[in-house]
């Protein structure tokens, strides 16, 4: 009998099933401990206790205090209630007042129950009540409320309150703010009043302040008011909206006392079209004392789920526990006479002694073994027994009952399960099927896939996912309800786009050969024709021999056609490098020229100024020569003439030999014109390399000899060249090129030949909409800004593209859609194959997501609404006449499966134009081939912006084709205008729009027109491109079943109407999601696979995984699948694939981990906590929340960076709470019309500041729920910027978060352009991109020249010392209170705090209490100090009590040290709250200033999984934006250190134009010579003679930093190193020292830091600082080290502890 091949501990909750991959089920130890054995079989019996091993879990003895973790918010719990109420106005307005006017008090139920059985009754399906109640045990609408409650609390009507009523007196639960007439109302008879007098205060009362599409307008009368959709508010955070009617707005809760009272009357004056009723939901203290809108609130504090605790075994290898006395921390508690009582993994030891008494020396055998097993968790297992361990845990997983929650076991326990999993027999079957999918898979390890759409899954949490599911399930009823069955419903939402390369659609392919200009690309090269690839074959079925590589093939199935300016050495480059990977490396790769001369002058589109016009010295100006006369070299050179740019005539050399002689003598002429740069300076690590500027000389050489070259080549066989004739022609191209008069400069037609082939390739291009410089590769446009968004040259991309082209190619070939035979029958060829889709020309506007943002609407249909009353779908007309009138292309009879809608005004020249480009489309008259309007239809609306003009409504009665009377058409022309606001989400009047020359919709996407382009019909062919046609053709499938349209008897149009909602909805889903051809062709290739979990519903939300078994990400994963699973039930479908390692090397998971799920029932309390761990074990905390969360620790006693649960009492709880500090505002900027990153504009949201990245654009800021001003930064930012547009992404779609509105007040105006408003109401924060436009006259400035910013701070900072001087900044605590207010109360004023004592307190209290809680200092009065001089500013990080202890002590020391005032930073993320508690008297006692700052990691940069090295990289990889913009200058000390000199000699080095400086390591220790690592190998190769520097100290020059961009260019070398598990050890001390050719090191002194293990010791004596550095050789405690080494210690740290135990 065996039981070794199956976790005994859950054989009797899991039984093993039948699978393909398990084997017999076998009986387990513990069945057979519970059956008295036969007499005589004594020994036997031990001997199989002994061998049965099972999972070692710890036992009684090593039981560990469970720990217990919670996470709350900055907000009071909210009302379950107003969560559900939040869920219904997702849905739609009329939902969310239904439930709110059908809700009832009810005694006889309980009232969790009771609010599920109303809001069961608003549900349309089982699937919308289960994702209802997912979102109310996460609290989905919580950050929602909390928003409401911000509103309320910084509402004029609240200042009223406050001041009508004492601080200590209850403020109403409900009142009422009539506009902004400043009148409030808390009573009804008050509200009576007020509703009476309301008109008589208009237009104030019209009025209303920070009004966002959050805010619940009641369906009035004559309600046609509608905020910003998307959901944020206006320009500055107090832009007003007007409305003709008072509008009244209730602050109060659903489920008060008073809110029925006042609903009634304002729903009612509402309803008869006396006011605009808006509600705002807001429960305040005090006032859920009673009714179930209590339910939810029990706590002081929200605790939220969705989060994961990770307890990482921690490695001692160097001890750094806060106590010198423990020397060991493995030590068994294992012997040989344990006592036989308790249990060890499972097994009863009580029971069993009980029952065997006969056999307790051989219980006592088995429990010491299974003890030893215990105390070897956490040791470095044998490498054979691990190998397989990932097959066996799969093996494992998949044999298991319930194979989800089996997963999230062992993810959960895996250090302790580790050595049972390693005796799981392997089935042959398994490990052979995972091998064959994992060429499938292995490249995207992990893959998450909801109803089609792909998630970044490192991104995913509850909250995002809950939020599509959702939004799926909600369509998915739509659909339902209008007939669609539920597998068609699948099928629609299972939908991909056209499949692309890696980089999905960045680039539009054109045909550049099809303009008036007939020789417009003159090719360098044909590898159908040239000699150097005659040896190749033509016949493609080489794409099956051949594998990642460019094929070599005789055909041009490669084509780059390179439009450059030759006076642009990048344009230049360029060239070269294409035509040299060509040439040197046998590419068949055909090159084609267009050579343009940039005549926007300054900035150029490659952002390189235009050069100056050096001419040769003795040169001669055309017109003084004579292009008759005989030249040689004696008579010199040819001047350019005045005004003729060296661009222009560099591209008039070029194109004349282009277009006369070929493409192979201007590709010898740009050659020889790229090397007449000379280099003068060779530039270093800081500065360029400069170059001499082009000296047309040069370039006329280069001309010469390519001339002379082409008519000797070009002379007839046979026929000697004459060289008087050469010599003329070559006077007559010359005087050509440089031709210049003023027929020219008038713009008449006698210019020269070269002058005109110039022009003529400038205008085609132009008429292209292609920029200089740019590449097309098989049409695949990229300009020099896409390369630039990309990171990478010109060059690298095309090469890229070329490779992608190949791939798509073999692709085509392999799947039957590319031979031969289709090659050489299709017209043009090769070439017109590879361009049979292309389009005619780029419109930006459509293609350019990056620079034109879209947004996607839902097209529901007009007189064919969904009918929210009847839920129903409602066929009636809802007038007399149809609001939409379309023209139909093709056969009318059928189906039309796109619809496009024009928004314009007739009544002007730009609408009228864009309406006549669109009827011309739908009745076929375009010229581009393939491009056909029989499926199409097109309606024109009118915009709600415009008055109906007589053109308007003559083009109307017109396109209708029936007679209306002028005010039946205007009544038409103004419910367009209705339905238009309604559909972009725009209140009617709004003028968001004007400026445009209209808006086109297509299938859902919005595109805007500027008044200035013209827009032809062939461009609406563009909007129908392959990724929307594939979409169109696949809903029109679905929806073709005939049982759907003879159900409901759909005419033609209905049906239309149907493919219209499904296609709209399709795109807008995909619009903005993660997807990638490579991993949906993974994920459709892997379904097959055996090794898999699958389990299949009726509902709508099918969730496809990949995920690697033993991995940090599927510990954070599976319990998310647990969560949906147990929520949505029957309504969730998986499928989940594995994609492992078949070998591994080393333990894959060293940590355990829980999750907090949601609660079981609604407005239960989540909970987090661990039990049984084993107690011989050192653990480190590691939170893992949702991307968008900004979390610190609260409230503990433990060291959470060494954590040692044998010290605590068994029985006890280590309890630990965090708390979310912030929800994220993340963002990329881009400069509109540069499509540029602005790097180093400065931002601010509310008070916080940050700087945009150059990597990415990227920007952060932390904020709360709320409404929030996002500006600019005053200084160069606001002088040479302003906000364009903020569009919100990251959900279902990019969304145009702020729509400019017209300004009612001079204040809007005077801060529209650098001021935006964001609404944060969700837990997954806001991501948006933000587009800023330089301002007039400002195109050539550099934002990085912060001398002015510098200089305002350097005067603000004299300011400061002259009103501090004589007592110090920290001599005051009132002045460090209103200082660090200053800081820290950028996010946290909105913010309601609890209090602590629990005491019943107003919200008043609440609000204002908050700062004081954040800013954690203290309001003792301190001793005078007599700082002078200069700030100096010190930065630190610390993490674990021990290394807190030694912060204070490195604080005490620099303080003995120095007179000069200072300020302390501190890295908030890891300290304890036992610190920060007693840093505030500290800070007073000493007289010094601190702040804590903090930085999340952005999702795009490589993460570091190991918590010390996280800590090692915010020492670098954030400097430029973890500080406040005026802040110059830091030094950086480690905490273990000890300052002996002032601090002011460091600060005051010259750092000689490096941004930093550090100390070289020393190298006067000979016995660390052998760990001198940087002396030998890479290293020492690397750095070339340069040091190797020691990062416990140094001096950032904040200000150079951020001039060079030292902060990007670390990120950008650490993101290229980092994905080297073995590159970066000691990560904090190689990536500055790696970077030393980029980022130049000032070397310091090196008595500036000593440290036993490297120094000499003879020169301790010198030494300024001395750190506790660790030695490799005596690995000494820390402590030990401490008080043996720095003398004064002992002393430092008494002092500092005896000012603790005062505290």
């Amino acid at each position: 009998m065996s039981c070794n091949n199956h976790f005994v501990r859950y054989r009797s909750t899991a039984p093993m099933r039948s699978s393909g991959f398990a084997r017999a089920s076998r009986t387990s130890c513990r069945s057979q401990l519970h059956c008295r054995p036969s007499s005589g079989i004594g020994s036997l019996w031990t001997i199989f206790l002994l061998v049965c091993g099972a999972a070692p879990i710890a036992s009684e003895h090593q039981l560990a205090a469970d720990v217990r973790v919670a996470l709350t918010t900055q907000w009071p719990a909210t009302s379950i209630l107003l969560e559900t109420a939040e869920f219904f106005a997702d849905v739609d307005n009329n939902k969310f007042w239904n439930f709110v006017e059908s809700w009832t008090e009810n005694d006889i139920k309980g009232c969790e129950q009771h609010i599920l059985d109303v809001a069961k009754n608003l549900t349309h399906s089982d699937d919308s009540f289960n994702v209802l109640q997912l979102a109310l045990r996460i609290r989905q609408y919580s950050p929602r409320l909390q928003f409401f409650r911000s509103i309320a609390l910084e509402s004029n009507s609240f200042a009223v309150l406050r001041a009508a009523n004492e601080i200590h007196e209850p403020l109403p639960c409900c009142w009422v703010e009539l506009g902004m007439a400043n009148r409030v109302a808390t009573t009804t008879k008050e509200l009576h009043n007020l509703l009476v007098i309301a008109s008589e205060l208009m237009p104030r009362a019209g009025m209303i302040s920070n009004a966002t599409s959050l805010d619940h307008i009641y369906p009035g009368k004559k309600t046609n008011i509608r905020f910003p959709s998307f959901p944020d508010g206006c320009p500055n955070g107090y832009a007003h909206h007007e409305h003709t009617l008072p509008i009244v707005i209730l602050y109060a809760a659903l489920g008060t006392e008073c809110f029925h009272e006042f609903h009634d009357s304002i729903s009612r004056a509402s309803t008869h079209g006396e006011v605009v009723y808006i509600y705002r939901p807001i429960l305040m203290h005090g006032c859920e004392n009673s009714g179930c809108v209590s339910v939810g609130t029990g706590t002081e504090m929200l605790n939220a789920a969705g989060f994961g605790v990770e307890l990482a075994m921690r490695n001692i290898e160097y001890k750094s526990m806060n106590d010198p006395n423990i020397n060991d921390y493995t030590t068994s508690d294992s012997k040989q006479n344990q006592p036989t009582h308790g249990s060890v993994e499972g097994f009863n030891f009580t029971t069993l002694s009980q029952r065997f008494s006969h056999l307790d020396p051989h219980l006592r055998l088995l429990k010491s073994k299974l003890l030893q097993n215990s105390a070897n968790v956490g040791a470095s297992p044998e490498i054979w027994h691990i190998r397989d361990v990932c097959l066996q845990v799969t093996q494992r997983i998949l044999s298991a009952a319930d194979q989800l929650n089996f997963m999230v076991e062992i993810m959960h326990n895996f250090p302790s399960l580790t050595s049972s999993l390693s005796r799981v027999h392997i089935d042959g079957r398994m490990r052979a099927d995972i091998i064959e999918h994992q060429n499938n898979i292995h490249s995207e390890a992990h893959i998450m896939r909801l109803n089609g759409i792909i998630l970044e899954s490192e991104a995913v949490d509850i909250f995002s996912l809950t939020d599509q599911i959702t939004r799926d399930v909600r369509v998915g009823d739509i659909f339902h309800r209008m007939g669609l069955t539920r597998p068609q419903i699948r099928q629609l939402l299972q939908i991909q786009p056209a499949p692309h390369g890696d980089l999905d659609g960045m680039f539009p392919r054109l045909r550049l050969e099809d303009s008036e200009v007939t020789e417009l690309v003159i090719w360098m090269n044909d590898i159908e024709t040239d000699p150097d690839f005659e040896h190749l074959s033509p016949k493609i079925d080489q794409f099956s021999e051949q594998g990642g590589s460019i094929p070599r093939i005789k055909r041009n199935l490669f084509n780059v056609i390179a439009i450059v300016d030759l006076s642009q050495p990048s344009d230049r480059t360029f060239v070269e490098n294409i035509h040299r990977y060509v040439s040197d490396r046998g590419v068949p790769l055909r090159l084609g020229l267009v050579l343009v001369d940039n005549d926007t002058g300054g900035l150029q589109a490659n952002g390189n100024v235009d050069e100056n016009n050096f001419n040769a010295e003795g040169c001669k100006t055309p017109e003084a020569s004579n292009p008759d006369q005989e030249r040689d070299e004696m008579n010199g050179h040819l001047c350019l003439p005045s005004g003729l740019p060296i661009r222009t005539a560099l591209a008039r050399a070029g194109t004349l030999l282009l277009r006369d002689y070929g493409g192979k003598y201007a590709a010898e002429f740009v050659r020889k014109v790229s090397m007449t740069k000379q280099l003068i300076f060779d530039g270093h690590s800081v500065d360029a390399p400069v170059y001499s500027n082009n000296i047309w000389a040069a370039a006329e050489k280069a001309f010469i000899h390519a001339f002379k070259h082409a008519c000797y080549e070009s002379t007839a066989a046979g026929t000697e060249p004459k060289n008087d004739t050469i010599k003329s022609a070559l006077r007559l191209a010359l005087h050509d090129i440089l031709h210049m008069d003023d027929t020219e400069r008038d713009k008449h037609h006698s210019m020269s030949r070269s002058a005109r082939y110039v022009s003529e390739a400038r205008s085609a291009i132009a008429a292209k909409g292609v920029v200089v410089p740019s590449f097309l590769v098989n049409g695949l446009y990229c300009s020099f800004h896409d390369a630039q968004l990309l990171s990478s040259e010109l060059s690298q991309v095309a090469i890229h593209l070329v490779h992608l082209e190949a791939r798509a190619l073999k692709r085509a070939f392999l799947e039957g859609d590319l031979a031969d035979s289709m090659l050489d029958a299709y017209p043009d060829g090769v070439y017109g194959w590879l361009h049979r889709n292309a389009m005619s020309k780029n419109v930006p506007i459509i293609l350019s997501t990056e620079l034109f943002t879209s947004m996607h609407v839902m097209m529901l249909p007009a007189a064919q609404q969904i009918s929210h009353e009847t839920l129903k779908y409602n066929l009636q007309a809802s007038a007399d006449f149809d609001l939409l009138s379309y023209a139909v292309g093709g056969d009318k009879i059928k189906i039309k499966c796109t619809t496009i809608w024009i928004i314009a005004d007739v009544g002007n020249a730009a609408g009228r134009a864009l309406v006549d480009a669109s009827t011309g489309f739908v009745h076929g008259k375009v010229n581009r081939p393939g491009c056909l309007a029989n499926d199409v239809r097109i309606a024109v609306l009118h915009p709600p912006w415009a008055t109906p003009t007589p053109e308007a409504r003559e083009w109307a009665r017109k396109f209708r084709g029936i007679m209306l009377s002028d005010n039946e058409l205007d009544n038409l022309l103004q419910q367009q205008g209705f339905f238009v606001a309604r559909i972009l989400g725009l209140d009617y009047d709004s003028h968001s729009y004007s400026d445009a020359g209209g808006i086109i919709i297509v299938n859902g996407r919005v595109v805007t027109v500027p008044n200035n382009l013209v827009i032809e019909r062939d461009d609406l062919c563009t909007l129908m491109s392959d990724q929307h046609n594939t979409i169109a053709n696949r809903v029109r499938n679905i929806l073709h079943a005939k049982s759907v349209m003879n159900k409901y008897h759909y005419h033609v149009e209905q049906q239309s109407d149907l493919c219209m909602l499904a296609s709209s909805f399709i795109a807008q889903r995909h619009s903005s999601s993660a997807s990638s051809s490579n991993r949906v062709h993974a994920l459709e290739l892997s379904k097959a696979a055996l090794a898999a979990i699958n389990v299949y519903s009726d509902g709508f939300t099918m969730l496809e995984v990949v995920l690697d078994p033993l991995s940090k990400h599927t510990q954070r994963i599976a319990p998310l699948l647990t969560a949906l699973q147990h929520s949505l039930t029957s309504q969730l479908g998986y499928h989940v694939m594995f994609s492992l390692d078949t070998i591994v090397e080393n333990l894959p998971l060293k940590s355990y981990y829980r999750y907090a799920n949601p609660p079981t029932h609604v407005g239960k309390i989540p909970s987090l906590q661990f039990s049984a761990l084993p107690r011989n074990l050192v653990f480190t905390v590691h939170l893992d929340v949702p991307e968008m969360w900004l979390v610190n620790t609260i409230e503990t006693n433990q060291d959470l960076d060494n954590l040692i649960l044998r010290n605590a009492q068994i029985g006890n709880t280590v309890e630990v709470e965090f708390r979310i500090e912030a929800l994220m505002v993340t963002g990329h900027c881009i400069s509109y019309g540069e499509r540029e990153h602005q790097q180093g504009l400065q931002l601010v949201l509310g008070k916080a500041e940050t700087l945009v990245m150059s990597n990415l654009g990227y920007f952060q800021l932390p904020s709360l729920p709320g409404l929030w001003p996002l500006t600019l930064r005053p200084g160069r930012s606001t002088d040479i910027f302003s906000i364009s547009t903020i569009v919100e992404v990251g959900r279902l779609s990019e969304r145009v978060a702020y729509q400019d509105v017209l300004p009612r007040l001079k204040a809007d105006m005077d801060t529209v352009q650098i001021s935006r408003t964001l609404v944060v109401s969700s837990w997954t924060g806001k991501r948006i991109r933000l587009l800023v436009q330089r301002k007039e006259g400002k195109i050539n400035e550099n934002i990085l020249n912060l001398e002015e910013d510098l200089t305002r701070a350097n005067t603000e900072q004299k300011q400061e010392l002259s009103s501090s001087h004589g007592r110090g900044k920290g001599g005051n605590a009132d002045t460090i209170l209103n200082s660090l207010k200053s800081k820290f109360m950028s996010f946290w004023v909105k913010v309601d705090g609890g209090n602590a004592g629990g005491e019943a307190v107003s919200d008043v209290q609440i609000h204002a209490e908050t700062v004081d809680m954040i800013i954690e200092t203290s309001r003792v009065r301190s001793p005078k100090f007599d700082w002078r001089g200069e700030k100096i500013h010190i930065f630190s990080i610390a993490s674990g009590h021990l290394y807190e202890r030694f912060l204070r002590i490195m604080v005490l020391s620099v303080r003995r040290n120095t007179m000069n005032p200072l300020k302390f930073w501190f890295v908030k993320t890891w300290l304890s709250p036992r610190f920060k508690d007693s840093l505030a008297q500290i800070a007073l006692k000493y007289g010094f200033e601190y702040e804590f700052v903090t930085y999340k990691w952005p999702t795009w940069l490589h993460k570091q999984r190991e918590k010390q090295r996280i800590i090692w990289a915010y020492k670098l990889l954030f400097l430029d934006v973890m500080f406040p913009q005026t802040l110059n200058k830091v030094i950086f000390l480690d905490a273990d250190q000890v300052v002996r000199a002032d601090v002011k000699e460091l600060w005051e080095i010259d750092l000689l134009g490096a941004p930093y400086a550090y100390t070289p390591f020393c190298d006067d220790n000979p016995e660390m010579e052998g760990f001198r690592f940087w002396k030998q190998g890479f290293w020492k190769d690397h750095l070339q003679g340069k040091p190797y520097h020691i990062s416990a100290l140094y001096v950032v020059d904040l200000k150079r930093f951020r001039q060079l961009a030292a902060g990007d260019q670390l990120r950008v070398i650490y993101e290229n190193l980092s994905r080297d598990p073995n590159s970066l050890a000691n990560l904090d001390q190689d990536l500055p020292n790696y970077a030393q050719h980029q980022v130049p090191i000032f070397s310091l002194p090196r008595h500036w830091l000593w440290c036993e293990s490297w120094c000499a010791k003879h020169t301790k004596a010198s030494a300024k600082t001395i750190d506790l550095c660790n030695n490799p050789m005596t690995k000494e405690h820390k402590l030990a080290s401490a008080s043996r080494i720095i003398a004064e210690w002992n002393d430092l740290d008494e002092e500092i502890s005896s000012v603790i135990r005062e505290t």
